[in-house]
Formats: structure tokens, C-alpha cells, sequence
């Protein structure tokens, strides 16, 4: 079953727009997003536990956290970008 994560990327409590967010599952599914104008993204994912990446200075994709989502959840997540 499919789940909903919607988040914002900050930076130094700023928004950080068109930032590349990238979810890996553990069967190494990759589903990059972008955020918004305003650092939003929106991502249906199915559920399990999903490595997040976002892009660090230099461009290169960076390891941030895992998220964890059940079947038809709706999550909301901040990712501060490092």
C-alpha cells in the first residue's frame, strides 16, 4: 500500500527551494522529488523504511536519515539540509 510524505528542506532555518530530495528503499527503489519554490515536496511511497538523500555545497548527494512509513499513512517531515 502506498503512503504520503510531504515535507520542507531548510537550511539555516531557511527554505531551501528546488532542492533535490532523493528516497532509496531497501531494495534500492530510488524516487528523487524536488522541492517546490517554497522547499516543499510531496512523494507517495510504498511502505518499509526509505533512506533519504538531499545535496550537499558541492552537488553531491548526501545521506540525511531514514524514514519509516506504514500502509496509507500521511506523514509530514523536515529535512535540514546540512
Amino acid at each position: 500500500m502506498n503512503s504520503t510524505v510531504n515535507g520542507t528542506v531548510v537550511k539555516n532555518g531557511v527554505a531551501q527551494p528546488g532542492m533535490q530530495v532523493t528516497f532509496v528503499s531497501a531494495a534500492g527503489q530510488q524516487l528523487p522529488v524536488k522541492a517546490d519554490n517554497t522547499g516543499r515536496f510531496h512523494v507517495t511511497l510504498n511502505s518499509g523504511t526509505w533512506k533519504v538523500y538531499t545535496v550537499d555545497n558541492a552537488g553531491r548527494q548526501t545521506y540525511h536519515s531514514d524514514v519509516t512509513v506504514r500502509d496509507s499513512e500521511n506523514r509530514n517531515v523536515m529535512l535540514v539540509s546540512r
